[in-house]
């Protein structure tokens, strides 16, 4: 499982770059905000979460040890897979995010991309929990992270 890329950013894209890491490209699926650090032809270090499907391998980059862990919560809620989970990351950020679960504002978490009112309801009940009452505030989360 690749956990981490550092290379030269070749392309740059809406949700996804192409990082060169000694001659070999990794087609690497961004959030908006991990996009908006990436520049073409400078370095950049990513943390991966590599997802296996039947058909596909794929990654998953962030450019903050927040963004990673918090899209590794999300992922682990029967019915967020790893595009919705990016789609939440493209919206929000972590602080505003936790804030939602924390408040159990469903309307507003609904208004994330992709979120019924179903998952919603079951982001709050998995996560409020797992987060510390910190998280609001500096992006520490408790339980099972790396």
């Amino acid at each position: 499982m690749i956990g981490f890329l550092r290379g030269t950013v070749m392309t740059a894209a809406v949700h996804r770059c192409l990082l060169d890491v000694h001659d070999v490209g990794y087609r690497v699926f961004v959030s908006q905000r991990t996009r908006e650090n990436l520049h073409v032809g400078t370095q950049a270090a990513l943390y991966i979460h590599t997802h296996v499907r039947e058909d596909a391998i794929l990654l998953y980059g962030f450019s903050t040890q927040e963004e990673y862990e918090l899209f590794q919560l999300l992922i682990g809620i029967s019915g967020v897979g790893p595009k919705a989970a990016q789609g939440i990351l493209s919206a929000t950020t972590e602080q505003a995010f936790y804030q939602l679960v924390h408040q159990q504002d469903i309307k507003g978490i609904m208004r994330l991309p992709g979120i019924g009112k179903k998952t919603a309801e079951r982001i709050i009940l998995e996560l409020k929990d797992k987060l510390s009452a910190d998280s609001f505030e500096s992006s520490n989360i408790t339980g099972d992270t790396v």
